[in-house]
């Protein structure tokens, strides 16, 4: 199996534009303007998955998102923010009600909605319920290139500076789009790190491919051979950012074990020590601190 074959360079270097385009249709097709200023952006997509056995779940599903945007007053602002929620994330309210606080500070923000989750998916969506490592890799895929068109949609529309705030699967997400697009200005990046090799445990358990239990099927040598070949193409820490490092801001939890400090402090020499602040939280409590994340966060943005 050839690697470039199977994950051509993720395509995040040479985005398929032609597949994308985006317009200002609201979901309910009523008014798509206030005031003279969009406050809906639609997403219209036809992607093509690197893996076959994925297409007829893209066929069915997945093919066009809806992101609100908002903003104090219906007054457009200089700074737009993106909020990227964490994979298979059970609560979108919480990251609307963030965009709506981050609004009244003029920042304009919208929530992005990955691939296959809340709107963008069915009741019986398998690709989110039967967990397997290569529709992760899919939806990491899928998610760098929409918001990479996306960060230069907003700049096109007018807005000065975008940036991204990213939770877990988000936070991922944020660190490698300031390696590989030119037009972001900042990035948070919350509870994740830059190399996916730590987690090499807990995905082979997660995967049921350890020695101990290894089932020899299609699925999990794919799976293996992922692990084995891929992680370099998706660890943003195989990569030099674009961003300079006051441009970066990590948010970590002292306890949180899926992002331990030591590797924490590994990705930040890597980057040249960009500012972290630390919680005293696990990786499923961040959400008891959302009030001081915002304080952080706008008086990040607004040095830049």
């Amino acid at each position: 199996m050839e690697l470039k074959k199977l994950y051509p360079g993720m395509d995040l270097l040479n985005s398929p534009k032609k597949f994308y385009s985006f317009d200002s249709i609201a979901p309910n097709k009523k008014s798509q303007y206030v005031d003279g200023k969009i406050n809906w952006i639609s997403l219209n997509l036809e992607y093509n998955p690197c893996f076959n056995f994925l297409k007829d779940a893209y066929k069915q599903d997945n093919k066009r998102a809806f992101f609100k945007l908002y903003s104090k007053n219906n007054k457009k602002s200089e700074n737009c923010l993106i909020l990227i929620h964490g994979y298979n994330g059970k609560n979108k309210k919480i990251y609307n009600q963030l965009a709506a606080r981050f609004s009244r500070k003029e920042i304009d923000s919208l929530v992005y909605v990955l691939p296959f989750h809340f709107e963008r998916s069915t009741d019986d969506n398998k690709i989110i319920n039967n967990l397997q490592l290569s529709h992760i890799f899919e939806i990491y895929r899928q998610s760098v290139i929409e918001l990479r068109l996306l960060i230069k949609y907003l700049k096109e529309i007018g807005y000065k500076r975008v940036g991204c705030l990213g939770f877990s699967f988000g936070g991922y997400c944020c660190s490698l789009l300031a390696c590989l697009e030119k037009h972001i200005d900042y990035i948070i990046s919350m509870a994740s790190l830059g190399d996916l090799g730590p987690l090499l445990g807990h995905l082979k358990k997660s995967f049921r491919i350890d020695t101990r239990n290894y089932e020899d099927t299609k699925q999990n040598r794919l799976n293996l051979f992922l692990i084995e070949n891929c992680l370099d193409l998706i660890s943003p820490i195989s990569f030099e950012p674009l961003l300079g490092k006051n441009n970066i801001l990590f948010i970590q939890g002292i306890l949180d074990y899926r992002a331990p400090i030591k590797d924490v402090q590994k990705f930040r020499k890597k980057w040249d020590y960009p500012k972290v602040i630390w919680y005293p939280c696990d990786h499923f409590t961040f959400i008891l601190f959302n009030r001081l994340t915002i304080r952080n966060a706008v008086k990040f943005i607004f040095q830049r």
